[in-house]
Formats: structure tokens, sequence, C-alpha cells
């Protein structure tokens, strides 16, 4: 629980630092070095400090408003997921404030420092892959807190809405296996939860079926530049040497590739270098992408891709959140199953489900 003894000069004094520069910190009215900020927040867990105490304490002057925190609103995926929950939440009688949180656990804590008192409930994707005892205390203390797309640690903190990631890799490895002789993975390093799930899900089938995979990681890489590379060093792997700036017949011993990337952003790196090389996708090489979006579509040819439904995953997570803000129990693990949309990428039928 929350320390309401503890007031924010009581953080100051343990910080060393102003009472303004707490303030600066928790509202981020002001640029404030790294190391102070650190030191600040530091005092804040250890008082367990809540600002707004006293409109904290008066239950009832909570609005209806309720947190959403995710880590890259520019992802097709997360503003899909937000866009679900919002309306949802409005079809409930309740208003939303968003937090795109650019992937920092700092931002995370600084939005939900200035605005927990006013908050009815919280749904948030967190941007760490260890949940913060902060969670438990803004739970605890009147604040129902919902997880999504991440199983929080330990796993009986607060309820959660996950995809299938798992499961979504060993799908691709399906799909992609069965039309393809050589098999690559494309993803970031060091990987999210979720790509985490889609790697293992993906290499334990391959694992499994003794299938060889290419891959071309390197440390403290992801997006599309990391996708680029990826996919040249791929290629290179699989004619058994160098390629040239354009290549008129992608031929190689190994049999056709089929290339699974784990996430949009570095599928866009991919396709660039299949083209830059002039490759013909579906013929050549295969491309299933992690997430539908848009230019997927737009893609000339279409491309093949493994989701789970943003919009019902927002809804599911809404649904929790609810029933937690009524004090109904139940429904603390819900899990949502993927499915592969195949369209001439991987050399079959426009808009194929299964």
């Amino acid at each position: 629980m929350a320390n309401k003894s503890s007031s924010i000069k009581d953080v100051a004094k343990l910080a060393g630092v102003s009472v303004a520069t707490v303030s600066y910190v928790l509202n981020q009215t002001k640029s404030v070095s790294a190391e102070t900020r650190e030191r600040v927040m530091k005092a804040i867990h250890e008082l367990h400090y809540l600002p707004n105490q006293t409109a904290r304490d008066l239950k009832t002057q909570r609005s209806d408003l309720v947190g959403v925190i995710v880590p890259d609103l520019n992802n097709w995926y997360f503003s899909q997921l937000v866009a679900a929950a919002e309306a949802a939440l409005g079809a409930q009688g309740f208003q939303m404030i968003v937090c795109n949180s650019n992937g920092s656990t700092v931002r995370e804590e600084q939005f939900l420092y200035a605005v927990h008192a006013r908050l009815k409930g919280l749904l948030i994707v967190p941007a760490g892959s260890e949940t913060s005892r902060l969670f438990r205390e803004w739970d605890q203390d009147g604040c129902p807190v919902v997880f999504m797309e991440h199983r929080p640690i330990p796993s009986d903190l607060a309820p959660y809405v996950v995809s299938n990631n798992e499961q979504a890799g060993r799908d691709a490895f399906h799909h992609l296996s069965e039309r393809y002789s050589s098999l690559a993975l494309i993803a970031p390093q060091p990987a999210t939860d979720t790509e985490r799930d889609r790697i293992a899900g993906f290499m334990a089938s391959a694992i499994a079926k003794e299938r060889p995979v290419l891959t071309a990681w390197r440390d403290r890489e992801g997006g599309r530049l990391a996708g680029q590379r990826q996919m040249e060093k791929i290629l290179e792997q699989h004619l058994g040497h160098p390629i040239v700036d354009s290549v008129d017949s992608y031929t190689s011993n190994n049999g056709i590739l089929g290339v699974y990337c784990t996430t949009n952003s570095m599928a866009i790196g991919c396709v660039l270098t299949l083209r830059a090389h002039g490759i013909a996708i579906g013929d050549k090489v295969g491309v299933l992408v992690q997430d539908d979006a848009d230019w997927l579509l737009l893609s000339q040819p279409t491309i093949s891709t493994v989701y789970c439904d943003p919009a019902l995953l927002g809804n599911r997570a809404v649904q929790l959140l609810t029933h937690r803000i009524e004090n109904r129990l139940g429904m603390g693990e819900i899990i949502l199953p993927p499915q592969v949309i195949i369209r001439m990428s991987t050399v079959g039928s426009v808009d194929t489900v299964y």
C-alpha cells in the first residue's frame, strides 16, 4: 500500500533535491538530468509516495477517466487497440486518456504519478519485461489495472489479455514450412515478451521437424534498418555468397526461401532489401509478417500475415476492467488465438484465412 504519511517534502529530502525539482519530475514541466530524475524516482519508490493525497483519499471524487498506456502509437497494432478500447469505454460511459510511453518505464511512471488520483482504472501494455510493484500499489489503492499483451510478474498481480504469440510463431512455421524448402526468421534483439514468444514458437516447431532456420540477429537492433540488414545477410547465407546490387534470376541450391518477420517495422526493411535486389516476392522468396497493417494490402504482391485482432483484444481488456471497477471477480486471464491470412507473398489465394 502507499505510504499515506509521506509528503513531497520527504521525497525531496531523501533525493537531496528541492520540492520544485520533485514537482518537475512528476509533472514533466521542466527538463532535469537523468541522474536527478533517477534519484527522485528512487525516493518515490522507497517512500511509496503518491501525489494529490487528499484527492486520492476521496474515492468519490474519482472521475470516469480511464488511463491507457501503450509503447508506440505509431505502431498499427497499438493504434487499432487504442481505438477499440476508446469505443468500448465510451459505450460504458468512460472517458479515456492515453500515454504513448515510447517504450520508457520512466515515462509510464511520470504519467501515472501525474494522473493517478483522477483515474477510475488503467489499461497498460507495459514497456518493461518485469512488472513494477508500482502497479500493485495502484490496484490496491482503488485504481484497478488490466494488462494487455503482457503477463504480469507475479501472474496474480492483475488480470491480463494477451495474444497467443507462441501459437502465432508455430502457425507461421506451419504455413511457411509447407511451401518453402528453406526458412528464415527476422526479429529484433533484445526482443519484447511478445516477440520472444513468437520466436520460441517458430524455433520450437523448426527443431521438432528438424528444419534449419537462417537468422542474422545482432544485439541492440530493431526496426526498418535492422530488417534490411538481416534480410541482406540471410540472402547471402541462402546463396552461399555475397549478392550483387541487382539479381535478375535469384536461384539457390538450397531451394526457395520462406521468411517470417516478427514485427511490422522489420518487415518493411525486409521487403525493401528484396526489391532493391530485384527479387520477386512470392516467387523467389516468400514473406509472412506478424500483425496486419494497411501497407501489407497496398504492397505488390499483397503480403501474408499472422495476427491477433487488436480490436478484439482492446474490447476484452475493457470488459475485464469494467468487471474490476464494479468489484466483480473472474476472467483473470484471457488468451486470444491468432489467425493466418494468406496473400500473394506466400503464393496463395488472396485473403485466405485459417
